[in-house]
């Protein structure tokens, strides 16, 4: 029997936009999708729009362990939108990490 494979990290991020940075924080995130789908570890990384708030936006990923996941938010593309956090968003990230029972 070879080594215990790394378990995988579900993370569902909700992020809320300032109303009136809304479409600005919407060009933000898509523009997260192309580069983190090709970081080391990436399984699934999509982003939603609740139907009923259009500023709260919500990141379902998927990273093959916690290694992958913290690379992920220390590249320059994540880094970028870091940065952007205080001007673009109505309140801080609210970010769960989970790990699958069965």
């Amino acid at each position: 029997m070879g080594p215990t494979p790394p378990k995988s990290v579900k993370v569902i991020a909700h992020i809320h936009a300032k109303p009136s940075k809304r479409d600005e924080l919407e060009k933000v995130l898509l523009s997260l999708i192309a580069p983190t789908r090709l970081d080391e570890g990436y399984q699934e990384y999509e982003l939603f729009v609740s139907q009923d708030d259009p500023c709260h936006f919500i990141f379902i990923e998927t990273w093959e362990s916690p290694e992958a996941l913290d690379k992920h938010v220390q590249t320059p593309h994540f880094q970028g939108f870091v940065r952007r956090a205080d001007e673009l968003l109505d309140g801080a990230p609210q970010v769960l990490k989970l790990s699958r029972l069965g």
